[in-house]
């Protein structure tokens, strides 16, 4: 086997050896051509995706949203070359709601929880602290990409997760 191919395979190896499944690896996201990492703990998709374009805007609801504001804004011009003016319909709406979500009887677990929900022109982040907050931002800007038209897509649906250890980390 070639170098090559053989530091891939080891990649892809390893990939199964520390998800809990295979079935972690191979989410439904990952059929629709979107990655996210670590998966997430539950995915529902609809049918077809939202664009997301720069008429776009961020509403941070109060509580501890600016940061995840900010961080969303700075990063979704970084990476997508999208700059937010709210001067369209689409709107991205941040809020901190403590218990959103409960999946786990570890308190600090689900401090780090959030549901993301995508239909249309609106995507709700819902943290149950403002960590659980940031979190849910990162997801949304692992799953933006660009379709064969250029345009910045995310898949239509919802993601609820939470994470198995206290500690996030590669």
């Amino acid at each position: 086997m070639k170098p090559a191919r053989l530091a891939l395979f080891s990649l892809l190896l390893a990939g199964f050896a520390f998800s809990s499944s295979a079935k972690a690896f191979l989410t439904e996201l990952r059929e629709r051509g979107y990655s996210l990492i670590p998966a997430p703990q539950q995915v529902n998709l609809n049918w077809g995706d939202a664009t997301i374009d720069c008429t776009w805007g961020i509403e941070a609801l109060p509580g501890q949203t600016q940061f995840a504001a900010g961080w969303l804004e700075e990063w979704a011009r970084a990476l997508h070359a999208v700059e937010f003016t709210g001067s369209g319909p689409g709107k991205i709406v941040l809020e901190v709601n403590p218990g959103t979500v409960s999946q786990t009887d570890d308190p600090e677990l689900n401090k780090q929880a959030y549901r993301l929900e995508i239909a249309g022109s609106r995507i709700q982040i819902t943290g149950n602290t403002d960590q659980g907050l940031f979190y849910g931002v990162q997801s949304l800007l692992q799953l933006m990409k660009r379709n064969a038209n250029g345009a910045v897509t995310v898949p239509a649906g919802s993601i609820i997760d939470w994470p198995d250890l206290q500690l996030r980390f590669v």
